[in-house]
């Protein structure tokens, strides 16, 4: 336990990584990186310290930071985050990269599917430039009013909506048929039981949009089966998935009618984003 002390010390001698304590630091203390460091003899106030040692604490027992300080930043957008929503990480802004990457003639319509924080849509529509008109769904109320709270924040400014929907995947959909230029999900896809959801940062994630109870891939074949109703000719669908599922998502494609199949690796070198083109 963290007792009343310097920046300096409390940055010695505190039981998490300098990267972690300087996170917890500045969120107490509403310091930037670099006040941190003009400010490292500043004496914290007991109450700075008792708030500290509780969020260390948290912190000690795996809860993620994000949902210790309710804020992630993905895309070079810092979103607010609750454990409503699955924490954004760094290999799905590929997603974001292959769409704001392409160049549109004129403006598009875009549907993201199970939106969580809303970081995959609120990225589009900032970094396409608004080209691209975008419906955002989830199945949770709860995300739902993050995401929409952190499009209120994010694109107010630039005059950007986007309109969520709360749906099932396609259920309350049926007057936006054969609409949508691109397609873009990621959906729960690590298969039930498996080991990786009782270990670190999972654990405390909403557990539907981790898995879908069943292979991996029941949402996906959801998504991709149903997809051409909903897209215009030639449109296209991205889907992130699981480390080793690309060819499985490359079979679904091609079965239910796409072409162009292709897959793309994260940084990690991960086949991890499957795009396919319905005729």
């Amino acid at each position: 336990m963290l007792k009343k002390n310097t920046i300096f010390t409390v940055q010695k001698k505190s039981p998490l990584n300098i990267f972690e304590t300087n996170i917890l630091l500045k969120y107490v203390t509403r310091l930037s990186d670099v006040e941190l460091i003009i400010n490292n003899e500043k004496k914290l106030h007991k109450q700075e310290i008792n708030i500290l040692n509780k969020l260390i604490q948290r912190r000690i027992l795996g809860e993620p930071i994000a949902y210790i300080i309710g804020k992630k930043e993905f895309y070079g957008l810092v979103l607010n985050i609750t454990s409503d929503v699955l924490i954004p990480r760094p290999e799905t802004e590929l997603l974001v990269d292959l769409i704001v990457k392409k160049k549109f003639e004129k403006k598009i319509k875009l549907l993201e599917m199970g939106t969580g924080s809303g970081a995959i849509a609120i990225a589009i529509a900032i970094y396409s430039k608004n080209k691209i008109e975008i419906i955002a769904t989830d199945i949770s109320k709860f995300a739902l009013k993050i995401a929409k709270k952190n499009a209120k924040k994010k694109l107010t400014k630039y005059n950007i909506p986007i309109k969520f929907i709360k749906s099932n995947w396609y259920n309350n959909l049926q007057n936006y048929k054969k609409l949508f230029n691109i397609i873009v999900a990621n959906p729960p896809y690590i298969p039930k039981g498996d080991i990786h959801l009782n270990k670190g940062d999972l654990r405390f994630e909403p557990i539907n949009a981790l898995t879908d109870y069943s292979n991996g891939l029941s949402s996906i074949k959801e998504i991709v089966k149903n997809a051409s109703k909903y897209l215009v000719k030639n449109g296209l669908l991205l889907i992130e998935h699981g480390y080793n599922q690309s060819n499985l998502v490359r079979k679904l494609l091609f079965k239910y009618g796409f072409s162009d199949i292709k897959s793309w690796r994260d940084l990690s070198g991960i086949e991890r984003v499957t795009q396919g083109k319905i005729s």
